[in-house]
């Protein structure tokens, strides 16, 4: 008895031993699995001919996926120092670039080494220009207290952001160039690839550079008027640009998005769903920041050039509260008949006209017409004055006139010769 109880233990020990064996064998079996598929499909993609193979071989990373995510937690420590979704995500990469290099050969006849290096190129200018942009700055804080050499720096300053402006743009281009025709109908892995090259070029971070460069050159300057111009243009540009990129890069982001917000599902039921923010909301924010110190610094300057020669006119913010203040402004000196010599001559015809004409004919600032509107109406004041002189010249001479009739009508007349 005792030795079939003995012999029942062994039975039992070794039975127990076989079990854990097959799942230690199970466990090692399908991490080697694993491997081998994911290894085999990195060949695939390596060696795939078409899109359309591609397009095949994504959908079997999903299938790859779904087999194994029930072991995840196992295969992530299995796998270290790799996990479970870094070895799914090195596929997806690695397909969406291989992808995108058979398609852009494919419909382009443009070699992706030829796109990474305009690219390349264009960041590097980039780069050198911000260098440029913070040495300027560096040196306007410094020369704040010298104004030839203020002017100098600010001049610098604004061809280097104007520069880096158009080279931002231009890398932007370049990165959307092979899908211009037909970005709509990309497919998710298109985008994906652009998303991941629009990541790897910064170039959110850049065109926000842009604007913040900007909002940071109009609050360290108190500007003078002719200094407006090329900065309204510039931020005209700016805005003109953004407005045709920002729906393609929202597009772009809000696909990858999607996209990785459902594998983070698929993988993590759980996992709570964050409502997408777009990319260009900071952009956005930053373009309506740099407006309003534009036009604030616009107009402060102006009220500035009236309160310096002791001119009182109505307040204003924008061009239609400013034609109504010089409008109200001649209405009144014409009806109470004041000396608007110093407004008209040293204020209108020296500064307003000489100094801030160029920014304020801007359509988006007052425009041409309006301003020729008030420069007509200043210009009544002086026609008045000059009016009113040439009306006291004209009594003069016809007072000088009477009088001298008048002396002639007194003047005794000679005696006559007797007869």
């Amino acid at each position: 008895m005792k030795s079939f109880r003995c012999s029942l233990v062994l039975l039992l020990s070794l039975a127990s031993a076989a079990i854990v064996a097959r799942a230690q064998e199970s466990d090692y079996a399908l991490k080697a699995r694993f491997e081998t598929r994911s290894k085999s499909l990195k060949d695939q993609i390596t060696a795939a001919p078409t899109t359309g193979t591609l397009d095949t071989l994504g959908s079997q990373i999903d299938a790859l996926e779904r087999e194994f995510v029930a072991r995840r937690a196992f295969l992530d420590k299995a796998l270290h120092p790799q996990t479970f979704g870094s070895v799914l995500n090195d596929l997806r990469i690695y397909l969406t670039d291989t992808y995108d290099k058979i398609f852009l050969i494919q419909t382009q006849g443009l070699r992706i080494e030829e796109l990474e290096s305009r690219v390349a190129v264009l960041i590097e200018n980039i780069d050198s220009l911000t260098e440029q942009r913070n040495k300027s700055f560096g040196e306007l804080q410094a020369q704040q207290q010298a104004a030839t050499r203020l002017q100098e720096t600010v001049k610098r300053l604004t061809a280097t952001l104007q520069a880096k402006d158009r080279l931002i743009f231009s890398l932007l281009d370049s990165i959307f160039l092979p899908y211009e025709t037909n970005l709509r109908q990309a497919t998710e892995i298109h985008m994906e690839a652009l998303g991941r090259r629009l990541d790897r070029a910064n170039a959110l971070d850049r065109v926000y550079e842009i604007a913040a460069d900007n909002v940071r050159f109009l609050e360290l300057l108190q500007l003078q008027g002719k200094d407006f111009p090329p900065l309204i243009s510039q931020y005209q540009r700016f805005k003109q640009r953004w407005s045709g990129l920002r729906e393609k890069i929202t597009a772009v982001y809000a696909t990858t998005e999607e996209k990785r917000s459902e594998r983070t599902s698929k993988a993590q039921p759980s996992a709570k769903k964050t409502e997408a923010v777009s990319p260009g909301v900071r952009v956005d924010s930053l373009l309506s920041l740099w407006e309003a110190k534009m036009l604030s610094a616009i107009w402060s300057g102006l009220e500035h050039e009236f309160s310096l020669k002791g001119v009182t006119v109505r307040r204003f913010t924008d061009g239609e509260t400013f034609a109504a203040s010089i409008h109200a402004y001649v209405d009144s000196a014409k009806q109470h008949g004041v000396d608007a010599s110093a407004f008209v001559n040293e204020i209108w015809k020296e500064r307003i006209d000489k100094e801030w004409r160029d920014a304020l004919t801007n359509d988006a600032i007052l425009g041409k017409a309006a301003y020729a509107s008030l420069d007509k109406r200043v210009s009544e004041l002086r026609e008045r004055k000059l009016d009113i002189t040439l009306v006291g010249i004209f009594a003069l001479f016809i007072a000088l006139a009477l009088a001298g009739w008048w002396l002639m009508r007194r003047k005794p007349k000679a005696a006559q010769p007797s007869q």
